[in-house]
């Protein structure tokens, strides 16, 4: 029996050690940004709630203009077709944010699914590895009881 198979077990065993390691790292990183990214959301509510009134109603007359001006154009142009209609900026906004956000959260599902999947691989490797060294072990016990 070569020493190498021994060896082998124990090699393994190191690799998922390495492997546990590096998914364990990811699964910190992605915490902290997750952490990172919640206190961005909330550091900006804050923002938008400290906003003097006086802009805000500002905003908000600016908005009823935009909202009776795009009711006089809808009733105005009744016969056109949606189609050819044009997203307003607020709109594409909107979509754009939404957008970015489904993005971060696929990135981040995958992010998690990977480490995850590491970790088993690791668990795996773990479990191959401690059979190898066992299965060596046996041998070179009957090989000890054969020659005694």
């Amino acid at each position: 029996m070569p020493v190498s198979s021994i060896h082998s077990g124990h090699v393994i065993l190191q690799q998922s050690r390495t492997m546990a390691k590096q998914a364990t790292e990811e699964l910190n990183e992605e915490a902290r940004l997750e952490k990172a990214r919640l206190e961005e959301v909330a550091a900006e509510e804050r923002i938008r709630e400290s906003q003097p009134n006086e802009e805000v109603q500002a905003s908000e007359r600016a908005e009823e203009a935009r909202e009776t001006e795009l009711a006089k154009e809808e009733q105005a142009e009744v016969y056109e077709e949606s189609f050819n209609k044009l997203p307003t900026a607020d709109e594409e906004r909107d979509i754009k944010r939404e957008e970015i956000a489904s993005e971060r959260q696929d990135r981040q599902e995958s992010d998690y699914v990977e480490a995850a999947t590491k970790l088993n691989q690791a668990k795996s490797y773990n479990s191959v590895g401690a059979s190898v060294v066992t299965r060596s072990n046996d041998m070179i016990g009957t090989m000890l009881d054969i020659s005694v």
